[in-house]
């Protein structure tokens, strides 16, 4: 299943964010989306 949520980040969080997208060669949104995915994962592992 897949939610939508908004969230609010600050411009140069986005700046930031996009250089670093752009520098793996992806762009911010499928960026973002990969980052949350790995954290939520860790987290999950860490509470196995």
């Amino acid at each position: 299943m897949i939610k939508r949520k908004n969230i609010d980040l600050s411009t140069d969080d986005i700046k930031t964010l996009t250089i670093e997208a752009v520098e793996k060669g992806t762009n911010f949104k499928n960026h973002i989306e990969e980052v949350l995915r790995k954290r939520a994962e860790k987290i999950r592992k860490a509470n196995e």
